[in-house]
């Protein structure tokens, strides 16, 4: 699958000259300035007027430089002379260093490569459906132990036209808001990271509570954990996982609060493991509270601003200073614990080996309770790989009317385990909705499934229209209204996708505009934010994504993937870069995950957004100062 990526001007206006890096040898090839004059006219007024849903970008596969694009007619639209054409400009990683600024050129900033013009571009295309590859040229021998990316520069008979500098968005699949599916209750979906290797967490309840410490100490007062306590007393949740973010304050050597704040983690996992018993994973962030030192330091203590983290800490050893803001300091030692809690099987204490023969006895029995009781703890020990896979196949259970509802929680369980399909689920629930067409929960499990299959395409036995009819009626079988809602915005996220695969794009927008006042009467999560802001940036509107995420990217207790994805989208609007909103949300990004963060800082075939995110100095401070070089 050919990747796109969105697209940002560059504009260079320095002085052009190579010195002191074989890597920059001057091309043979040199362009003429061309924006601007009557010459670059016509090819500025196309792209001025090209479609946001129209993508382009370079990618470099090997030693192959290749140009595409999703829309044929577009491309025919650029390159209607002979005298259009296109090179790219080779930019090394080198380039950059945290001692000197990067050099400054006129036109270019690395190796252009040999052009092509029109003719021999459309020799040379590939079209797949509506899309165009070309492959342009090949790296030069010297460049081909650098890191590179590429920047389309499109030409007119040697006059530059337009210099493009790709930057990369996460782009990955379009997720639906969370419906989650019932079974003996409505349950959710969560990752336990971003790994390939990452273990689903399936829950009913999310929890997130802080607990302060003083300073220098491990030590917490166990009443701060008295709402989770009074949660889990009653016996009725189990934890499914925890996530533990440990914050010291940012004086002194940060190699020794992270060692206080691993042990501030280990005292509160060891607290919680004491009122909730069982087998559980736990995420360990410790982190030094920057955040909140910029929120509530600096605007007492002007000077600090702008300086490095070293340069804070090395004016933190000031003894007067710290004593004065010590009591501000005081209130940023905490940890924020999130809590993933799900309703409590009651079989957790049964070895792995016992969990089949109870099954079968209970079925048998047709204590139906019970064997729901059973595939759930099976479903959640795979999910979080204390099974293999093929344990929930071990369940053998009669096609009767009786067994339903456990047939029905079977196959919901295996599809969120990723061992069938939706139209394999699909096929179970249509059979067992032949013998109670009105079943709220069977027919809400349907929908979902039905929303989830649509997201991917057409699929000739969904139709549209009677699923939305069946969406509009779940309310009068008795689902919560909240839920039927969000359904209602993920059946035109659907509809949005389609209308784009049929160019149809007036409707589309249509949809986005409904889903965009829609969404305002929800009280919306994380995961959710996150799940919106990916739709509206993918349908040209990162407004829209800006707008969701960014009253969550200076909490603590953000997700990461919110936080992240605020940091993208900045990269496309560069008025944010001298912002708090900003500088919070890399100080959080390099707390939570410093390795995420510095991945940013890579070319797109890497994972990265661009190695040229390095030529903006205040990028380059952020990522020099987090990064190690």
């Amino acid at each position: 699958m050919f990747k796109f990526s969105y697209t940002v001007r560059l504009y260079l206006i320095s002085l052009f000259f190579f010195f002191g890096l074989q890597t920059f040898a001057q091309s043979s090839f040199q362009l003429k300035e061309g924006r601007g004059t009557k010459t670059c006219v016509a090819c500025e007024a196309v792209l001025k007027e090209k479609p946001d849903e129209v993508l382009y970008g370079i990618q470099l596969d090997g030693d192959d430089i290749i140009f595409s694009t999703n829309s044929i007619a577009w491309f025919y639209k650029l390159f209607n002379q002979p005298g259009m054409g296109m090179t790219v400009d080779l930019i090394a990683r080198s380039r950059y260093s945290c001692n000197t600024a990067p050099p400054q050129h006129d036109l270019t900033n690395g190796f252009v490569i040999k052009p092509l013009y029109r003719d021999e571009l459309l020799k040379k295309a590939d079209t797949i459906g509506g899309n165009v590859e070309i492959k342009i040229g090949k790296v030069p021998v010297h460049l081909r132990n650098e890191i590179l990316e590429g920047n389309l520069v499109i030409i007119n008979n040697g006059n530059l036209c337009t210099y493009w500098q790709s930057v990369n968005i996460d782009r990955g699949s379009l997720d639906l808001l969370p419906m989650g599916f019932y079974t003996d209750t409505l349950f959710q979906m969560d990752m336990t990271d971003h790994s390939d290797t990452a273990a689903r967490i399936l829950y009913t309840v999310k929890k997130t509570i802080t607990v302060p410490f003083k300073k220098g100490t491990a030590a917490f007062q166990t009443e701060d954990l008295l709402l989770l306590r009074k949660t889990l007393g009653a016996g009725n949740y189990s934890v499914r996982h925890l996530e533990l973010r440990a914050y010291s304050s940012v004086d002194g050597p940060e190699e020794v609060n992270r060692q206080l704040m691993q042990k501030r983690a280990t005292a509160v996992q060891n607290a919680i493991t004491g009122i909730a018993p069982g087998k559980f994973a736990a995420t360990i962030i410790p982190a030094e509270n920057w955040i909140e030192f910029n929120r509530d330091v600096l605007p007492k203590l002007p000077q600090l601003t702008g300086l490095s983290k070293k340069a804070v800490k090395q004016q933190l050893q000031d003894k007067t200073l710290l004593s004065q803001i010590e009591p501000i300091l005081a209130t940023h030692r905490k940890a924020v614990i999130t809590v993933w809690l799900d309703n409590n099987t009651r079989v957790g204490d049964l070895t792995n080996e016992a969990l089949v023969p109870a099954f079968n006895a209970s079925v048998k029995e047709k204590r139906l309770a019970d064997s729901r009781r059973i595939v759930k703890e099976i479903a959640v020990r795979i999910a979080e790989n204390r099974l293999p896979d093929y344990y929930i196949d071990m369940l053998k259970v009669p096609t009767s009317i009786d067994y339903d509802d456990l047939l029905s929680d079977l196959a919901v369980y295996r599809y969120n385990l990723g061992q069938i399909f939706e139209t394999d689920a699909l096929e179970t629930l249509y059979d067992l909705r032949k013998h109670t067409p009105a079943d709220p929960y069977l027919n809400y499990n349907i929908c979902v499934l039905e929303l989830n299959a649509l997201k991917y395409g057409n699929f000739p036995d969904i139709s549209t229209e009677k699923l939305a009819i069946t969406i509009n009626s779940l309310g009068k079988l008795g689902i919560h209204p909240s839920l039927v809602k969000r359904m209602l915005l993920n059946y035109q996220i659907v509809l949005a996708g389609q209308y784009m695969r049929r160019s149809q794009y007036d409707e589309k927008d249509q949809a986005v505009e409904y889903i965009n006042e829609a969404f305002e009467t929800l009280t919306l999560n994380d995961q959710e934010r996150y799940s919106l802001a990916k739709f509206f940036t993918e349908y040209g509107r990162k407004d829209l994504a800006m707008s969701i995420i960014l009253p969550r990217v200076s909490q603590l207790d953000t997700s990461e993937d919110i936080i992240f994805y605020f940091i993208n989208l900045c990269f496309f609007d560069s008025t944010y870069y001298e912002s708090a909103p900003f500088s919070n949300a890399v100080l959080n990004a390099a707390n939570i995950n410093r390795a995420r963060f510095c991945q940013f800082f890579q070319p797109a075939e890497n994972g990265g957004a661009s190695i040229q995110l390095l030529e903006t100095e205040i990028l380059r401070k952020y990522h020099c100062d987090n990064c190690p070089q």
